[in-house]
């Protein structure tokens, strides 16, 4: 297979004002984020436009071929950036903030006069279009020769390749005077893998409705960037936007409105862009609390609460948990997750579990009467909410599912002490916190696997506690610098990928979280990009990758990419100039 790009598309120069390798030590590469390995040399080398991709010793893939035409557009397509001084100087000291000229930009215009025609690519295992799951090989080698006009990308799977020909498309750059693209710092080696396996992002639906033209931008942006897993938040408290074949009346009543819900085949198209660029999808069906928008259909009312004269600082629809006593409501959850089954091929399903208001329970004279019948104690309401696990659970054991629960499940949000929940074991469980930077390592040690979502909240002003920035952007890099795993000192890719002793869990990875209650389509990306790309660097790069300078001067280089390849509406970090800002919109929530 060799596919190929011919003419040249006009798109304007790059300019980049300092080198990109500049205060990154010897071998820094414009790429976010920063692989794990690499090499180089100082010889610059031009890429053609009539640069091909060719696959050797592989019968290839339709998922290979499409990203590969991606990626000869992007090359072609770069936007001009342009800079006077550093990108956040506030990062580095004040006699470095200044403009060099592009003095950089001379050298290459001096010394790039070797051609590079082709990069080819030798993957081992053959691609059967499947979607990705947890713990998918993800690395990959890539060389670029200062010698021979052959570039070579290899990896062992089909998302080991997609993700080497995402760091070779950032790796070309256009420089003011020549018509053609160059390769900087050859000869190159790159030796990459992630240092987690779950690398995410969480969206919510629920509180506002994004189309799904928009979610598919989403996951434009975090191929880029190499997020994996789109943590797809997709009901909540305030709407039921999930068309349920089973439970149709879910989304008739629970939605917004008629036009904002999510039919299957929505689903599946949603799930088959993300596939096709290595992305997994993992569905969140809160429960049993923020459960107000399943009751609302006549039919179904009976399944959740009703204590119209409780309210806690969440607000009364938030209040609502289901009704747990109810025999209809395992057999509406039942469907629902059977419908999930179906339609996410994710081994995981998010069950929720935070924020189960115990009070509104108390309220309900009919519960509290089938506690006593029960034999539960009164008032504890922490015994109803394992019963209601014991009876969810199986449904997706039988499916050969394993489930993701919030912190609360585990950790008492009141006192912060450990709970055991047996009805959720640690072997086909894995825990997301997000209340505090401590709750992760509780959970490892308590043999569970967990996922970091605290201090990565993109809806607050101030993701981390007790920390400000005066720009809304710059809390890209207090996310930039939280570490997931405090306990490891001197972390390898996917060290921390495998059980350290026999009874603790593994810190899979985290995610990013876009809450949308002051979210919509209309300033959705913009929320969320670019300083979603400081997570991704975080859980993919070496925990010693922690230079703010060098990470502001190459996140504002993939923000003005990410608005010229993708019309994404990412908000810039400092002064610059992009033209691709100018060009007018041409996505949804542009």
């Amino acid at each position: 297979w060799v596919w190929g790009v011919t003419g040249h598309r006009g798109a304007a120069p790059l300019f980049t004002g300092t080198d990109a390798a500049r205060g990154a030590g010897a071998c820094a590469v414009p790429v976010w984020p920063t692989p794990a390995n690499s090499t180089c040399g100082s010889v610059h080398v031009e890429v053609l436009p009539s640069l091909t991709v060719a696959i050797e010793g592989w019968a290839g893939s339709a998922r290979f071929q499409a990203a590969a035409e991606r990626a000869l557009e992007q090359i072609l397509k770069q936007p001009e950036r342009r800079q006077r001084g550093l990108t956040e100087p506030q990062f580095t000291f004040p006699s470095d903030d200044d403009d060099d000229g592009g003095g950089s930009d001379a050298a290459v215009r001096d010394t790039a006069v070797l051609k590079l025609r082709e990069l080819v690519v030798v993957v081992e295992e053959e691609d059967d279009g499947a979607a990705p799951q947890l713990d998918v090989d993800e690395s990959y080698h890539l060389k670029v020769p200062a010698a021979t006009g052959r570039a070579v990308l290899s990896a062992k799977t089909i998302f080991g390749a997609l993700h080497g020909l995402t760091t070779f498309t950032q790796l070309v750059e256009r420089v003011p005077g020549r018509a053609s693209m160059v390769i900087r710092h050859t000869p190159l080696a790159i030796d990459d893998a992630p240092r987690y396996p779950w690398r995410g992002l969480l969206l919510d639906t629920a509180n506002h409705f994004l189309p799904v033209p928009q979610l598919e931008s989403f996951l434009d942006a975090m191929a880029i960037v190499k997020l994996n897993v789109l943590h797809w938040h997709i009901v909540d408290s305030y709407s039921f936007p999930f068309e349920s074949p089973s439970v149709p009346d879910l989304a008739a009543a629970g939605a917004w409105h008629p036009s904002a819900v999510y039919s299957p085949s929505d689903v599946e198209q949603v799930v088959a862009y993300a596939t096709a660029r290595g992305i997994r999808v993992v569905p969140e069906f809160d429960m049993p609390g923020h459960a107000y928008s399943w009751g609302l259909s006549d039919a179904l009312q009976g399944i959740t609460v009703d204590c119209i004269d409780y309210a806690s600082e969440l607000g009364h629809v938030n209040d609502v948990p289901m009704d747990p006593s109810n025999e209809t409501t395992y057999e509406v959850v039942d469907q629902v997750l059977g419908d999930a089954g179906r339609l996410f091929p994710d081994k995981f399903v998010h069950l929720g579990g935070d924020e189960v208001q115990y009070g509104c329970w108390n309220k309900s004279v009919a519960l509290r009467r089938w506690m006593d019948q029960q034999d539960i104690a009164p008032g504890d309401f922490r015994a109803v909410e394992m019963y209601f696990y014991e009876r969810v659970y199986p449904t997706l054991a039988r499916a050969g599912r394993s489930s993701v629960v919030w912190e609360e499940v585990l950790i008492n949000g009141e006192t912060g002490e450990w709970q055991d929940a047996p009805p959720l074991p640690p072997s086909a469980t894995v825990v997301e916190t997000w209340t505090s930077p401590e709750y992760l390592a509780e959970v490892i040690q308590h043999g569970y696997d967990g996922i970091l979502a605290y201090g990565w909240y993109l809806d607050r002003q101030n993701p981390i506690d007790h920390e400000s920035t005066w720009f809304w952007q710059d809390s890209w890099s207090q996310m930039y610098l939280v570490e997931p795993d405090a306990l490891d000192e001197s972390p390898t890719p996917n060290q921390r990928s495998s059980r350290g002793a026999a009874e603790s869990g593994r810190i899979l990875g985290g995610e990013a979280s876009l809450w949308s209650e002051q979210v919509d389509p209309l300033n959705a990306l913009a929320q969320a990009w670019p300083r979603t790309a400081a997570v991704s660097e975080r859980l993919w790069s070496p925990r010693e990758v922690r230079d703010l300078a060098n990470a502001a001067d190459r996140l504002g280089l993939l923000r003005c990419r990410l608005v010229g390849w993708f019309r994404l509406a990412s908000a810039p970090i400092w002064s610059d100039w992009c033209s691709a800002s100018y060009d007018g919109p041409s996505t949804p929530g542009f």
